[in-house]
């Protein structure tokens, strides 16, 4: 009976459900909902993404956070010169970021003490 009542309230209530966040393509500067996806079939021939192509699990990783973080500092530099900016973080849109100096990410609080202790 409780989880009935439990489930009936989220009819009540809107409950927003998470939608993954657009990322800027760090060559067409384009937001793009699945940028590893948008890489692989428009610019295949870029050398970074070639790795992404034909690389091991671990390169192909490493190569997609870095082309993410890569569009990620080229959309927060865009709004630096708007009056309100939105930021983007690495897991959630946010007014206030702190970036890695060690791989360019942008974090919330929360997120960059945990980026941090990784």
């Amino acid at each position: 009976m409780a989880a009935l009542k439990s489930h009936a309230k989220t009819h009540e209530t809107k409950v927003k459900k998470y939608t993954k966040p657009k990322r800027l393509c760090p060559f067409c500067k384009k937001d793009q909902s699945r940028l590893t996806r948008h890489l692989r079939k428009m610019h295949s021939e870029e050398e970074e993404v070639q790795i992404l192509i034909e690389g091991s699990s671990c390169e192909k990783k490493e190569i997609a956070e870095k082309l993410r973080k890569k569009g990620i500092l080229e959309a927060n530099k865009s709004q630096l010169p708007e009056e309100n900016p939105k930021f983007i973080a690495e897991r959630s849109t946010s007014t206030s970021s702190v970036v890695c100096s060690l791989c360019s990410g942008f974090y919330s609080g929360l997120n960059f003490y945990k980026h941090k202790k990784k």
